[in-house]
């Protein structure tokens, strides 16, 4: 990551983002070899460089491991504030390439990094080189590990002057250097800034007393730095040396002499050399007084739980058993009277309380909790290998609420540069939230934002506009949930889901990009925002314009009135590029319309619209998408179209044309008796295609195709011409009547179209179940009977089947260039019919259909992950003889302890015993009843 380009890599505890060699089977922790040969060295790393200041003659360097002619591997400024992104619950694994004769990439190399990057949760594993190397900067990191790495487990060099806590390092007992290997300036000794990082609850455990290698810390060239409510063990020499150069202008015992480098509450044992304070000074007698009496550092055995350092036995457990030798009481480093508070010096860059972040007050040393979970547990090679099964205990899965957590108001000013949202909060919108050009939103998994009540200028909605854009990064385990601030999204029930209550409550999601619209002026202002407010324009030139990404994202309760008869989308795509990522994204009971784009080219899949007001998708002004896996359902009372689509908003025959592609859609109404409007309308000049879908029980007919005489262009010369295109679709269940005539209203025109030229099929797809108004555990959108379909699905993108409408003056361009790949299925709709369960189609878990427990036979709702049954938590949530061998591994073979207890408690029982193993041998074998969803 060169300077000024940023990284959002953030994985969360149950779904890290793994880095790691073109050898190795992620899914299987017996492919690679865990020696010498085999783990170390099997490609590069990652490597972020920023425009921070470093320690440098020029203050600017060219990073190590990159060609020095390479003019994007420079790093070093004058921006201590300087932002590289986010890297969160991530794991390096087996790196380290020799790019020479003993010059090796580090796992994690962060040059110049400025600390308005955020490092968390990182794990480096057999890594060749070093764990994690800083050059310079200000960069803040916390919940580090450096595990079994060829060289230093943690190493700073040119005057780097970030805060960490939480850092975990241990080494094989035959390859590894220093825990910690500590370097100053590169040239002169004692240039500036000074190194002087501040570091909290470290565990450094070395290859063990008896087996050799370095000692803990190297300390020199003129570098400071503290250490404070640690814990390090288990060195084969000495604990610490501490550089004294004669003749040089300055050096490291200069720095420790005046307070710049300084170890305070410190536990020490277990070292080759012996274990009484001068053993682990080396003899020196300086560094003994500054750390043992000036520093009041201990040397005492903590007692590490367990140690497994060469071979994944499962005895691994960092946490120390005795801390009667520590002082008991943990130290802010921040103090100005007990922390590190180094003398003035003519470069320092600043007040202690300015340069490094809050500590997590704890009770104890070291970097683990002697009494709670390690939080190195599932999401690292350290857990995923067997290193940590006895430690580990079964959690709970990893679930969106908003219990016990800060709450935070955001109002319109609150957002500025580079803005993160983190799960640990709640976030309250006060009013129109804008993201404003040249600023980022980052939204971690699992942040719950919820927006005020009001309407009119009152309105509250997060709006991210031209040149801004929204990283909104959910998982299939950790959604993202926009809501009113009347819901307790713990609490399924707190919302009365019907027509007054469970709409209105707020506004939306509303994204604005530079992608080309279909308008006069071919820019628009977008409706439910002040015509005058600038920040509301949308529409350009640039098709491939990146508003973000918005993933795993439900959207509930909104549509605020902002005039009489107005109100806001769930979610509003203007003029959005497709450069920008819509995947996942559910709106529940929005007042207005689910997903309305206008104009653009974005891309989406597997979208929701649950019960919304109006239509279900709805697009305008010349919009070019292409779209894979929609489900929409409509209440008996309330909604209207599945999808209402329009062309150009004025001239009529205006460019360019709407041609989006839409496949695997599933459209249900209101039901076939419940009145209400068609599925489609289709009008104002708008082409369109639909293909492998599946559109029910409406309470009138199926489409209209609006005819306009004496307009220059209308939808009917669309659909004559190939520009309006369904094929291969199923239709059934309407109020007029289930013949291709009853479903097109009588048009003879429309239904030659679709049911003749088209190939689309009149047939019951026999949908496995409805729930309509309250959650009562029966909604099934599967389909259970395609006999009446063609029984091949067809690719939109085919140049003989699929959409190919004729050449037209404003068309974009070839179908392969405007439009992405197409997921290849074997079925129509939305949903696999083959999944075990509704539970485990792409439904399940993230979603309020499941949340307030209207999917399944019974479900009781909840918001974790998966399905009971799927005991190795596989990504599909798929039941098979492999859950069933873990369960009989882990309950009488010694194996790992599953993920999440919820899945693996099959029955439903409370606990894990012989009856689980017995109710998925019934499932699979004897025709049991299926699992139902985790609680």
């Amino acid at each position: 990551v060169a300077q000024g380009g940023q990284i959002y890599a953030v994985g969360t505890p149950t779904e890290p983002i793994v880095f790691t060699t073109i050898l190795d089977d992620v899914d299987n922790p017996t492919d690679i070899i865990l020696d010498t040969t085999n783990g170390y060295g099997n490609w590069g790393g990652v490597i972020i460089l920023g425009n921070a200041t470093i320690n440098t003659t020029t203050g600017v360097g060219q990073i190590e491991g990159i060609d020095p002619l390479e003019p994007r591997g420079a790093y070093g400024g004058a921006d201590d504030d300087d932002n590289s992104g986010v890297f969160k619950y991530v794991s390096i694994r087996h790196g380290g390439t020799e790019i020479g004769a003993a010059n090796e990439i580090n796992g994690l190399t962060l040059g110049a990094v400025g600390r308005g990057t955020q490092i968390s949760h990182v794990e480096i594993f057999m890594n060749k080189d070093d764990g994690v190397e800083w050059f310079g900067g200000t960069v803040n990191c916390d919940h580090l590990v450096a595990a079994y790495c060829g060289d230093d487990a943690f190493d700073y060099d040119e005057g780097f002057r970030g805060g960490g806590q939480f850092w975990f390092s241990i080494q094989r007992t035959d390859k590894g250097d220093r825990g910690g290997e500590h370097d100053g300036g590169t040239s002169p000794v004692d240039g500036e800034p000074f190194a002087t990082p501040l570091i909290s609850n470290a565990t450094y455990l070395g290859r063990g007393a008896a087996n050799g290698g370095q000692r803990c810390f190297e300390i020199r060239d003129n570098a400071g730095g503290s250490y404070m409510n640690s814990i390090f063990a288990d060195h084969g020499t000495y604990g610490i040396k501490v550089e004294e150069s004669l003749g040089e202008p300055s050096d490291s015992r200069t720095r420790l002499a005046e307070g710049a480098i300084y170890f305070r509450n410190n536990m020490w044992y277990g070292f080759g050399n012996g274990n009484t304070a001068a053993d682990i000074t080396d003899g020196v007698a300086a560094v003994e007084a500054a750390l043992f009496t000036s520093g009041n550092d201990f040397v005492s055995d903590p007692v590490i739980a367990g140690v497994d350092r060469d071979t994944p036995d499962g005895t691994l457990d960092p946490r120390p058993t005795d801390l009667s030798g520590w002082s008991g009481a943990w130290i802010d480093p921040n103090d100005a009277v007990d922390g590190y508070n180094p003398p003035a010096q003519t470069g320092y860059p600043g007040a202690i309380d300015v340069i490094f972040p809050d500590y997590a007050a704890v009770d104890y040393p070291g970097a683990f909790d002697p009494a709670g979970e390690l939080w190195i547990c599932n999401w690292t090679a350290l857990s995923q290998y067997g290193y940590l099964d006895a430690a580990c205990t079964v959690e709970d899965c990893y679930c969106t609420t908003d219990d016990n957590k800060d709450v935070i108001v955001i109002t319109d000013a609150d957002i500025s540069g580079f803005t993160a949202f983190s799960n640990e909060n709640v976030y309250n919108l006060d009013g129109l939230v804008f993201v404003e050009s040249g600023e980022e939103l980052y939204i971690e998994p699992g942040t719950i934002i919820k927006g005020n009540t009001g309407q009119g200028v009152n309105s509250t909605a997060l709006v991210v506009a031209q040149g801004g854009k929204i990283w909104g990064a959910g998982t299939h385990s950790c959604p993202i949930v926009f809501t009113t601030i009347l819901d307790d999204v713990d609490n399924p029930t707190d919302i009365i889901i019907d027509t007054t209550n469970g709409y209105g409550n707020w506004g939306g999601v509303i994204i604005l990009g530079n992608a080309t619209i279909n308008t006069t002026t071919g820019v628009g202002q977008i409706e439910g925002i002040d015509p005058l407010e600038p920040r509301g324009a949308y529409g350009g030139v640039d098709d491939d314009d990146n508003s973000g990404a918005l993933r795993f994202a439900s959207i509930r309760h909104g549509g605020t009135e902002i005039g009489a008869a107005n109100e806001i989308n769930g979610l509003t795509l203007g003029g959005v590029g497709r450069g920008t990522i819509i995947s996942h994204v559910e709106i529940f009971m929005n007042k207005d319309d689910g997903v309305e784009w206008f104009g653009g080219t974005v891309n989406s899949d597997h979208l929701i619209a649950a019960y919304c007001g109006d239509d279900a998708f709805d697009y305008d002004e010349g919009f070019r998408g292409a779209n894979q896996f929609l489900f929409a359902i409509l209440r008996t009372d309330k909604g209207d179209r599945g999808g209402e689509h329009d062309g150009g908003t004025s001239p009529v025959d205006g460019e360019p044309f709407a041609t989006p592609l839409f496949s695997n859609a599933t459209y249900l109404g209101r039901g076939a008796a419940n009145g209400g409007q068609r599925c489609f309308e289709i009008r104002d000049n708008a082409g369109g295609s639909y293909m492998n879908s599946i559109f029910a029980d409406h309470g009138t007919y199926g489409i209209k195709v609006e005819e306009s005489l004496g307009e220059p262009s209308d939808s009917r010369t669309r659909l004559a011409e190939g520009a309006i295109y369904f094929r291969n679709n199923m239709w059934y269940g309407f109020g007029n009547g289930n013949t291709a005539a009853d479903i097109t209203d009588g048009v003879a025109a429309v239904e030659a179209a679709l049911f003749t030229s088209g190939n689309d099929f009149v047939s019951d797809p026999v949908i496995a179940g409805v729930d309509r108004d309250t959650p009562d555990g029966t909604l099934d959108p599967r389909p259970t009977d395609l006999s009446g379909w063609s029984g091949a699905w067809i690719d939109p993108k085919d140049g003989v089947d699929g959409f190919n409408p004729p050449a037209q003056t404003g068309y974009a361009g070839a179908i392969d260039v405007n439009y992405r790949d197409f997921e290849v299925v074997d079925y129509p709709g939305a949903l696999d019919p083959n999944a075990a369960d509704v539970f485990s189609t792409w439904l399940g878990s993230w979603t309020a259909l499941n949340c307030y427990g209207y999917l399944g036979t019974g479900g009781t709702g909840g918001c974790c992950t998966g399905i009971r049954g799927n005991v190795d938590n596989d990504p599909g949530d798929l039941i098979d003889i492999a859950d069933l061998v873990y369960l009989v591994a882990y309950s009488f073979g010694g194996g790992p302890a599953p993920v999440c207890i919820e899945e693996a408690d099959v029955d439903a029982s409370g606990g894990l015993d012989i009856g689980d193993i017995v109710y998925i041998v019934s499932y699979s074998f004897g025709g049991g009843p299926a699992p139902l969803a985790c609680p």
